[in-house]
Formats: structure tokens, C-alpha cells, sequence
């Protein structure tokens, strides 16, 4: 039995990753989050890997047994426990001792001599065969600081004293375990986390398990909101289950069965387990006669790929002739046997913004609405389906160029949005990272800079909240796809399709080609080609230099020439200072993009400096030109879901040591936020509703410790969701009046005089959201004729999708400073200008409406989506 071990949230600390255990006929390793392989290959419990051994699932853990004696029990987490049978007194070796009854002679080294301290103990058994050729052999570290507050704290009946109460949960067993090394360990760690609850809770269960081992009883512990034991659906917590819950078969295992008390989730009545879920009856899977069982749907190859089989209801297996495409090998691969893709390619969309297919072409596309990136056009499998698509925005006025504000995507029957900022939102709620969704075949988290979606069939999607977006799609997928990305068949001649598959004329008619109608905003517009501001432009030379350095064969990219030709993404970077004239922000913007795809490439280069392109890390953090894909956070220090193999590295504010990811911040271990028993995470100082009538409000504290209290909304409220956060929000229109002599009235009903000759914001957009368009509309106001001391307006400014609409009196319109005819309908999309016998009226489709006499008159009205903003 051995056991790979892995770093734990920060240096110097680390947490158990696999579990190998070799037979005589074969090898079972089990795996964080309780997956199981056998000879490398994937199963579904209960198994029997080989005669006279048994694998099954037992409360918390995976149990392995065999025959002679030997149990070794994981949780996927932190507890591992081996037990043998006593024919082997006196006959081991290893960290675990030799169990000759004497623990004196436990600190033997591989060699047999005994060890010095513990470090040379343990890394005189570290195996030849590590798969890690990086792994930190284990060095001295010093104990963590605990001062002498929080060590009382941590001491205390709230934290690790509740270990040692006579009075508490282990109270019977206390008077026959010694409960001084839980204590201590329990107290190490929480000095080293400053508190962090989740590790608190692993030594609870712990001790749990330890003392009913031993066959003594635990009073309940756990709570809603201290360490609650998430339970799949049809099942319930039980701290004193069966140790061999029901399964779709019984007895199939052949494992011995205590009649101990173990911690599980057991399913309700009338369900059973099948793998590790509760299904009916009804829905069991399928005995293999090789000894495997399969869940009712799952897919496996035969030998060879030659044939698919599938398990269906009634314990009936179908298989079929099969053969993998010309894009896939035959093999295992991540421990699942079949047809897997050869490769991989990834299409960028980055700047202002500039697409690069899969197969290398590039076009240049302007249009602000939403587009498909991305789709299978002719897809074999429905489980395998997606849309990947992008809305667009202009930023700063600048009409020329566009930015991605928004990547979607369409998968498992969820709705996922990725938005600026490294916003998420899922089917419409807003959630914190890290989140797995359907099941656990999505999994979306920070990864660096990015926020980074992925699939269990091998898509993924980054987004850096700003600007860049990159989707890697596996070479199974070649030639089955569309958008404007192109369709991955290694020809970037034929990445212009439209979907009709008839080649675009240009880049403008290939995006207008590929616009969702049904997700783009009102008032998006299409523009494109070369900016105008490249045409015959004595700057446009200087503007090349700046690129240079993507190209210079000194430069700081010159090692990832060979893996990523730069000539593309220098095309893209002169196009990008075209569009802004020299913007130092977009050339860093363009930059960044190309030094992605290197790091991808396994060639990151360190190009930024504090006075070029620096990235501003906020407190807590610091720059690295390669961090972490995974980084840990305080809802997943010990990630129980495997990190991808194939995701790069990526520059990124690490948190420095002393911190961890929190949401999207990094704060001190201390400092960590509340996780729900449903698994959501809220940073510390966080408000949600629970309910979607706004009945119920939380609030989180450090220590996870949530409070929640009845509420109502005011009578001119309603509760409804904005951005995916539920609030309490104004009902009806707000309206905004000027009734006459430059008096005031605000939505909120306060009155306001303004008397002078100034132009003043009367409103504007000041908390920018994904579905909140900017606009911002100001007066100026006049003196009345013959010498009063009384003020009237005199013209009033609608700034809205980057044009402006101006009223003046007798119903004079301007839009962009030029005279228009009334109705004017057509001259920015989304916007109406007309006149009635009072009123000018500007209508904009997101529900704002602009009504002016041209002399004493204004009214303002917004919907209530604008509520606070």
C-alpha cells in the first residue's frame, strides 16, 4: 500500500492525493473523490478486480478487501485506514511500522536502520517510482505561529476543544481513547489555517470514525451550518448507518460486513446505491460476468474498440460494431478505456476584438451583439453537444473597435455566463467559484487570471473578464464544427462559412452571418473591417513599431517563435492600435493574448515589467509569469476533483503565502468565507436570500458561521433577480421630473433647484451590469428672457450605444451634432425620436423614455432593472 502525496493550499504542507494498493494479480488505486481504478482503468463500485478481492463503497469511504485479511478504507480526502490481519505480526515495514506490538522500533528506515528524526523517516520510503519527477522531498518546517489569542481560541469548546469535552460528542468514547494526538494535530493545523472550519470539521470525523471503530457510540455533531455532510439526491445523513449499505446487488462483492456504526449519507426508502449514487429499484444497472458493474446508460468499448456497449434497464446489455474516427487512437486515457482525441486546438477571440480559428485563419469583427464562437454541426452525441457564443461591446466611445463583455455557454442543459469582472452565472443565478454543475461533468473555477470552464468530454473555455476568451476543443471534434472559430479540419481556407456553409464575402458578413438574435441586446450594431484610423495615417508606422516586439527575434517572445508563429497576433496588434491609435492598454491587451498562447504551449515568457504592461495585483497577491491552473481556495483546499492535466499554466496574481482564494480575492487563512451544506460558497461579509420571494436573508462571518433572519421586502418593492442576485428592488417605473424652473424632483422623491447656466448629469449609469447598457442623459439650462432671475432649460443631451441624441426647442433633434427629421427611427438602432403636440420623445428599447416641451418640462423614466444602479 502506498500513497502519493500532494501540496496543501500553501508551502510546506501537504495532503494525500492517491491511494495504490498492489496485489499479487493486480492494482486497485483509489482517487480523490472517491473514484476507483483498476489496472488503470476506471469502475464503477462494486467491483471485483480479482479473485478474493472486493471493492465497494462503506459510509464515507471506498473499502478495498481482500481475502487474507488485508482492509484499507479511504475517504478520498484526508483519512486513510489500513488494517491487517495478525499473520502479519512482525512482517511489514514502512511508514506504517512493522506491528510487532512495539511502537519503539517504528521509526525504521527502507534500509532498516533507524531514522534520525521524521523527515529522514519519510523520505527514506518515498517509492523509486514517484510519477511526480518534481515532488518536494519532506524538509524541517517550523511550526506555525499560533499567539496566544488564537491559541486560546482554537483550544476552546468551539474548535479543537470540543475534541477532549467530556461532555461532548465523544464523550463515551474518551473514557477509552486517548484523545491527545487528535487534540494536537487538530491544534497544528488550525494554527497553521488561522481557524479554517473545513479542517476543523476533518478531524471531527476523524474522531468520529476512530471511536466508532472501536465500537463506541458518538453523540450527533454536526449541524446546518457546523460542518454538514452534503448528501447526493435521494439520500439522507445518518450518523450511525450500516457500514454495507443496500446496493442494485447485494452480496455481489462478497465483503465482510461489521455490525458497527459508520458516518453516511443513506439513501432513502425505496432507493438503493448504484455506484455511488441512490437509485430506485428500478433503475439498477448491469452485472458484467468479468466482474464489473455498470450504471443503467454508461458506455464501455470492448477490447480493441471494435465494439460499444451500453448497460440498459433490466440488467441488459447492448453492444454494437463501433470504430473510432480518424481523429481518435484507441487506448486508455485519464483511466476510461476507448476512442480518445489524437490532440487538441484552440480558437482566441482577444483585443478589439480578433478571432483566430482552430485551423489559423484570422478575421477582424467589430459587431457589439452576440455570436456563436463555436458549435458541433453534425454531432453523433447529444451528451457531447454545446454553443459557445460572445457578446461584444464598445468601451470609452470609441466606435471603431469592440471588446468581449460576455462568453456563453450551452451545455448539459445549462445556461452558463461568464462575465467581466470573472462574474458566473448559472441558468440566470449568480455563483461563486468553484462550482460543479450536471452532476460534476462541469467544473468552473479560477484558473490565474481566468475564469476557466471545463467538460468531462474534454471542452474548455477561458475568460480573462476582460478582453480574451479561449476555447480548446479535443481533435474528436475536427471537422464537426461552425461559427467563428471555423470547422477544425486543418484548412484555414474555409473558416469563412457562413451557416448556410457558403463562404462570407468579408469578416463584416461572416459575423453578421453568425449573430444569435434571440441573445443579442437591443440596440447592438455591426461593424467592421480595417478601422479608418489605419487609412494612410502617418502614425501607422509608430503604431507597427509598438507590435515589434511580438516579432523581434531578441524580444522577450523569441522562445515561443517556434511553438506559436507570432505573425497573426501581430497582424491582430497593428489592427488593434489602428483602431485606438496607439492605446497603450490595448497593446499590452494584444500582448497578453499571444503570451497566453505560448504558456499554453509550454513556452511562458516573462515579459511584463513595472514600467511595461505591469499586471496590478490587488492585496494579498503578487504577479507570476506562470501560475497555477488550479489554485486552492477556501471552500477546496484539498480539491477532491482532479485538476486537468492539460491545463497550462498562465500569468496570474498568485495570493502570496498566508492566503487563499476567497471568491475571486485573496485574504488571510482566517478571513475565509461560509459554505452552505448544498455546497455554495460566500465570501465573509456576503448577503443572499434563500428564498426566491426574498423571505429569508443570510449574512456570512468568518469561522463559517452564516446568520439567517426573516425579512420583507418594503411595500414599493418586489423581490426579483438582477444579474443573478436576488434583491429587493423599487416596483414600477422610476420617474425622474423637472416640472418647471429648473426644480427637480429625483426618482427617489427628494426635490433639487438648479440655477445657473451650467450643463449638470441628471442621470447616468454608474454601476455598469451585463445586462444594463451605459447611457447618460444631462441638461443645460438657460436664463428666461427679460432680465428675470428665472431658469429654463435649453438643451438636453441623450448619450446612449455610443451616440448622443440632442433636444432643442420646437422640437429641433440633433443626433451627432447633425439636424434630423422627425420620426427618426432608423439612425441608431434601438432608439426612437418622435414628436407629439407637447412632447419630444425618445424611446430606447431598454425601457427608458426621455419626454421635453423645449422650455420648462422634462420627465425622465426608467424600469425598474435600473433600480440602484
Amino acid at each position: 500500500v502506498t500513497a502519493k502525496n500532494e501540496e496543501q493550499g500553501q508551502e510546506g504542507v501537504s495532503c494525500l492525493s492517491k491511494v495504490y494498493v498492489t496485489l499479487p494479480e493486480t492494482t486497485v488505486t483509489l482517487l480523490k473523490g472517491r473514484h476507483t481504478l483498476v489496472e488503470g482503468q476506471r469502475v464503477t463500485l462494486p467491483a471485483i478486480p480479482s479473485k478474493g478481492v472486493f471493492l465497494g463503497a462503506s459510509g464515507r469511504f471506498v473499502e478495498l478487501q481482500t481475502e487474507f485479511g488485508l482492509r484499507v478504507r479511504w475517504d478520498g480526502d484526508q483519512q486513510l485506514y489500513v488494517t491487517v490481519s495478525s499473520t502479519y505480526s512482525g512482517k511489514l515495514c514502512g511508514l506504517c511500522g512493522n506491528y510487532d506490538g512495539n511502537s519503539d522500533n517504528d521509526h525504521l528506515k527502507s534500509d532498516g536502520s533507524p531514522a534520525g528524526d521524521k523527515e529522514e523517516l519519510g523520505n527514506s520510503w518515498q517509492t523509486d517510482q514517484d510519477e511526480d519527477q518534481e515532488c518536494q522531498k519532506h524538509q524541517v518546517v517550523n511550526p506555525p505561529s499560533c499567539d496566544s489569542s488564537l491559541q486560546s481560541n482554537m483550544s476552546g469548546p468551539g474548535f479543537c476543544g470540543r475534541l477532549v469535552d467530556t461532555r461532548g460528542p465523544f464523550e463515551t468514547c474518551l473514557l477509552h481513547v486517548k484523545a491527545t494526538s487528535f487534540f494536537d494535530s487538530c491544534m497544528l493545523d488550525m494554527c497553521r489555517f488561522q481557524g479554517l472550519q473545513h479542517l476543523l470539521c476533518t478531524h471531527m470525523s476523524t474522531m468520529t470514525t476512530t471511536c466508532q471503530d472501536a465500537g463506541h457510540a458518538v453523540k450527533p455533531w454536526r449541524e446546518p451550518q457546523f460542518c454538514p455532510m452534503a448528501c447526493p439526491p435521494n439520500s439522507k445523513y445518518s450518523l450511525c448507518a450500516k457500514p454495507c449499505p443496500d446496493t442494485c446487488h447485494s452480496g455481489f462483492t462478497g465483503m465482510f460486513c461489521s455490525d458497527r456504526c459508520v458516518e453516511a449519507c443513506e439513501c432513502n426508502p425505496g432507493f438503493v446505491l448504484s455506484g455511488l449514487e441512490c437509485v430506485p429499484r428500478s433503475q439498477c444497472g448491469c452485472l458484467h460476468p468479468a466482474g464489473s458493474y455498470f450504471k443503467v446508460g454508461e458506455r464501455w468499448y470492448k477490447p480493441g474498440c471494435k465494439e460499444l456497449c451500453v448497460c440498459e434497464s433490466n440488467n441488459r446489455i447492448r453492444c454494437q460494431p463501433w470504430r473510432c474516427r480518424a481523429q481518435e487512437f484507441c487506448g486508455l486515457q485519464d483511466g476510461i478505456y476507448g476512442c480518445h482525441a489524437q490532440g487538441a486546438a484552440t480558437c482566441t477571440a482577444s483585443g478589439d476584438p480578433h478571432y483566430l480559428t482552430f485551423d489559423g485563419a484570422l478575421h477582424h469583427f467589430m459587431g457589439t451583439c452576440t455570436y456563436v464562437l463555436t458549435r458541433p454541426c453534425w454531432s453523433r452525441s447529444q451528451d457531447s453537444y454545446f454553443v459557445v457564443s460572445a457578446t461584444n461591446e464598445n468601451r470609452g466611445g470609441n466606435l471603431e473597435v469592440s471588446y468581449i463583455k460576455a462568453v456563453h455557454v450551452t451545455v448539459f442543459d445549462l445556461s452558463i455566463s461568464l462575465l467581466r469582472g470573472c462574474k458566473v452565472m448559472l441558468n440566470g443565478h449568480r455563483v461563486a467559484l468553484p462550482v460543479w454543475p450536471a452532476q460534476g461533468r462541469v467544473t468552473i473555477r479560477l484558473s490565474s487570471n481566468f475564469v476557466l470552464l471545463y467538460t468531462n468530454f474534454g471542452l474548455q473555455v477561458r475568460y480573462d473578464g476582460s478582453h480574451l476568451v479561449e476555447v480548446t476543443v479535443p481533435s474528436s471534434y475536427g471537422g464537426q464544427l461552425c461559427g467563428l472559430c471555423g470547422n477544425y479540419n486543418n484548412n484555414s481556407l474555409d473558416d469563412n462559412q457562413r451557416p448556410d456553409r457558403k463562404p462570407a464575402g468579408d469578416s463584416v458578413q461572416l459575423g453578421a452571418a453568425w449573430k444569435l438574435p434571440e441573445s443579442s441586446e437591443p440596440g447592438c450594431f455591426l461593424v467592421g473591417g480595417k478601422p479608418s484610423s489605419c487609412q494612410e495615417n502617418s502614425m501607422a508606422d509608430a503604431w507597427n513599431k509598438n507590435c515589434a516586439i511580438l516579432i523581434n527575434p531578441q524580444g522577450p517572445f523569441s522562445q515561443c517563435h517556434q511553438v506559436v508563429p507570432p505573425q497573426s497576433s501581430f497582424a491582430s496588434c497593428v489592427h488593434g492600435q489602428c483602431g485606438t491609435k496607439g492605446d497603450t492598454t490595448a497593446l499590452c491587451r494584444s500582448l497578453q493574448a499571444y503570451a497566453s498562447l505560448c504558456a499554453r504551449a509550454g513556452q511562458a515568457p516573462a515579459w511584463r515589467n513595472r514600467t511595461f504592461c505591469p499586471m496590478r495585483c490587488p492585496p494579498g497577491s503578487s504577479y507570476s509569469p506562470c501560475g497555477s491552473p488550479c489554485p486552492a481556495t477556501c471552500s477546496n483546499l484539498n480539491d477532491p476533483r482532479d485538476c486537468p492535466k492539460a491545463l497550462p499554466c498562465a500569468e496570474s496574481c498568485e495570493c502570496q503565502k498566508g492566503y487563499i482564494l476567497s471568491g475571486t480575492s485573496c485574504v488571510p487563512l482566517g478571513q475565509c468565507g461560509c459554505t452552505e451544506p448544498a455546497g455554495s460558497y460566500h465570501p465573509v461579509g456576503e448577503r443572499w436570500y434563500t428564498e426566491d420571494t426574498c423571505t429569508r436573508l443570510c449574512t456570512c462571518s468568518i469561522h463559517n458561521n452564516i446568520t439567517c433572519f426573516q425579512s420583507t421586502c418594503k411595500p414599493n418593492q418586489m423581490c426579483w433577480a438582477l444579474d443573478g442576485l436576488l434583491r429587493c428592488r423599487a416596483s414600477g417605473m422610476g420617474v425622474c421630473q423637472l416640472p418647471g424652473e429648473s426644480h427637480y424632483v429625483s426618482f427617489d422623491g427628494s426635490n433639487h433647484s438648479i440655477r445657473d447656466t451650467c450643463t449638470h448629469v441628471l442621470v447616468k449609469v454608474c454601476h455598469p451590469a451585463m445586462a444594463l447598457p451605459f447611457f447618460k442623459i444631462s441638461a443645460k439650462h438657460e436664463k428666461e428672457e427679460g432680465g428675470t432671475k428665472a431658469f429654463r432649460l435649453h438643451e438636453v443631451y441623450i448619450d446612449i450605444y455610443d451616440a448622443q441624441v440632442t433636444l432643442q426647442k420646437g422640437h429641433r433633434v440633433l443626433i451627432n451634432s447633425k439636424k434630423v427629421t422627425l420620426p427618426a427611427i432608423s439612425q441608431i438602432p434601438g432608439v426612437s425620436v418622435k414628436s407629439s403636440s407637447i412632447y419630444t420623445i425618445v424611446n430606447i428599447k431598454i425601457g427608458v423614455q426621455v419626454k421635453f416641451d423645449g422650455n420648462h418640462l422634462l420627465e425622465i423614466e426608467l424600469p425598474t432593472t435600473y433600480y440602484g444602479k
